[in-house]
Parts: structure tokens; C-alpha cells; sequence
């Protein structure tokens, strides 16, 4: 990412399936660390629990010092 080499760090949070019938919770995560400086470029939340369905993304800018957020 920006010419630099990153962990690629992904995972997931999961309801048992007894406990989807309760609530269920499916939610993923993704972000980029810089290998070097050990800081985020971007950085993904996907929430899938219950009925609540929520996305957020930023990208971090570091030479600018600025950031980009979507959700």
C-alpha cells in the first residue's frame, strides 16, 4: 500500500449457530499495517449483528497527516 509493504490483517467475529437464533453476529474486519512503522493505511469494519447492518472504512494518509472515513 503507497509503495510500501503491509501486513494484510483480516478476521471475523461469529455467533455459535445455537446463538443465531438469539442474536446473531456475523462482522469482518480488514486493515493494512505498515510493516516498518507498525501503523495503519486503511482500516475496514463490516457489523452484521442482529438486524443492525453497519460499514466504516478509513484510509490514513500519513504524509498529508489526513484521513478519508466512509461509512
Amino acid at each position: 500500500m503507497n509503495g510500501r509493504k503491509c501486513f494484510d490483517i483480516k478476521f471475523s467475529v461469529n455467533s455459535t449457530e445455537s446463538f443465531d437464533m438469539v442474536y446473531k453476529v456475523r462482522d469482518y474486519y480488514k486493515t493494512y499495517v505498515d510493516m516498518e512503522g507498525l501503523f495503519p493505511w486503511r482500516f475496514e469494519q463490516h457489523i452484521r449483528e442482529g438486524t443492525c447492518k453497519r460499514d466504516f472504512e478509513a484510509i490514513f494518509d500519513h504524509q498529508n497527516k489526513s484521513k478519508d472515513l466512509h461509512w
